[in-house]
């Protein structure tokens, strides 16, 4: 089951600054917007729910809230795996500066 423990303050922080910045990427997006996202990330829960793997409920939402974010402002989406890496890895590295984040 994915949900075996609880996240902590700081994953819950770095889940809504990602939400805020999902949300936004995707205000414009179409097919692949934010109800999209959701959708996804509901099925991910349902998933983590029947599988008897362990798996990290931060690493999981975090990979089902940022998972089309290559595919924002893209007329094709053929790479937009490689895309959506970069992205997101910028993306959370700013976050390690964001004192709301660490709590500074």
């Amino acid at each position: 089951m994915v949900f075996t423990r609880t996240l902590s303050d700081k994953e819950l922080k770095v889940l809504k600054k990602i939400i805020e910045f999902v949300k936004v990427k995707h205000a414009r997006a179409e097919g692949h917007d934010y109800s999209h996202v959701l959708q996804v990330v509901r099925h991910v829960i349902e998933i983590g729910r029947t599988i008897k793997e362990e798996c990290d409920p931060f690493i999981v939402l975090c990979g089902a809230l940022l998972h089309d974010i290559g595919k924002v402002d893209r007329p094709e989406g053929m790479f937009h795996g490689l895309d959506g890496g970069s992205r997101a890895e910028e993306f959370l590295e700013s976050l390690i500066d964001d004192p709301f984040v660490i709590g500074k």
